[in-house]
């Protein structure tokens, strides 16, 4: 079983879990109504592919060096993506779950605590 993310344009992200592909992620979308007043086809419409997502495991906190190793990105961007947030940190600063997760989610990650 795999875990996709599809992005609709109109109403943002939605996590699909335990399909095996995106066809069927996409079959789940248009299957599911639990909102009687949404208008699903033209929800559908907005969807554009999606990517099958990595679960991995992430401590409470850890270094940026630390955690770059593990998502296999450069430190600089996490540096980066924290500098834009108002946050000053350096290779060796430690960084929390929440943001590790809200990093990761940009390159295909669902965090889940160790």
């Amino acid at each position: 079983m795999a875990i996709y993310r599809l992005k609709v344009i109109q109403r943002g992200t939605i996590i699909v879990d335990g399909v095996d592909s995106l066809e069927e992620a996409q079959e789940y979308i248009e299957s599911c109504n639990p909102v009687d007043d949404v208008k699903w086809s033209g929800f559908l419409e907005a969807m554009q592919g999606g990517i099958e997502l990595q679960r991995i495991n992430i401590p409470d906190s850890m270094t940026i060096r630390g955690f770059a190793d593990r998502i296999l990105v450069r430190p600089a961007e996490i540096i980066k993506w924290l500098f834009q947030r108002g946050e000053v940190k350096q290779l060796d600063s430690e960084i929390g779950f929440e943001e590790m997760k809200e990093f990761a989610d940009g390159y295909g990650f669902i965090c889940e605590k160790e």
